[in-house]
C-alpha cells in the first residue's frame, strides 16, 4: 500500500495534548450522624484540556504515608463517607 506524504504527515503529526485537571474547590462538609459527613465541592476551573469525569477521595491515616481509597464520584461533584479520626482526605479531579 502507498500513502501519498500530505496523509502520511498528517496521520503521524495528529495528537492531542491533555494535562492533569486543577483540583476541586469550594468545599462544603455537611455533618450528619457521628462521623458521617457529606462532601460537596466545585468541579476545577481548569480540566486539564477533557471533561473531568471522576473524583477520587482518599485518605492517609496519621503516622503512615499510604494513601486509601475511600470514595469515588462519576460525573457529580459529592460523597458521603465516614470520617476515621487523625486521618489527611484528599479530593483529585481525573
Amino acid at each position: 500500500m502507498f500513502w501519498n506524504l500530505p496523509t502520511l504527515l498528517s496521520i503521524l503529526c495528529y495528537f492531542a495534548l491533555s494535562d492533569t485537571p486543577d483540583t476541586p474547590t469550594g468545599l462544603l462538609v455537611d455533618y450528619g450522624q457521628g462521623s458521617d459527613v457529606t462532601l460537596t465541592w466545585q468541579a476545577p476551573h481548569n480540566d486539564g484540556g477533557s471533561a473531568v469525569t471522576e473524583y477520587l477521595v482518599e485518605r492517609m491515616e496519621s503516622g503512615t504515608e499510604k494513601w486509601i481509597k475511600v470514595n469515588t464520584a462519576r460525573f457529580v461533584c459529592t460523597v458521603s463517607l465516614t470520617l476515621i479520626t487523625e486521618s489527611v482526605y484528599c479530593i483529585y479531579s481525573r
